[in-house]
């Protein structure tokens, strides 16, 4: 039987943002420091945005930022209606 991880372990010590727009700015901050590329992605655990080292290859990241802002935008616009 595979181990399922407890969604809040898989979070604990990661700073949770807020926006995507936020992440990605303390992702470009963490960038000028460190030699490993940073940048933000959305969690599907606790839904918030995090900031960590990405294994996509960049078009597929570029495509997966895209739906993510689009996502979030439409959030937003929602929250914003009701």
């Amino acid at each position: 039987m595979k181990h399922v991880p407890d969604p809040a372990a898989l979070c604990s010590g990661k700073e949770p943002f807020a926006s995507f727009t936020l992440a990605s700015e303390a992702a470009r901050r963490a960038n000028r420091n460190k030699d490993a590329r940073r940048e933000a992605y959305h969690c599907v655990h606790c839904h918030a945005w995090h900031v960590g080292t990405s294994r996509a290859p960049r078009c597929d990241r570029n495509k997966l930022r895209l739906q993510h802002r689009r996502r979030h935008d439409g959030e937003l616009l929602a929250a914003a209606g009701s």
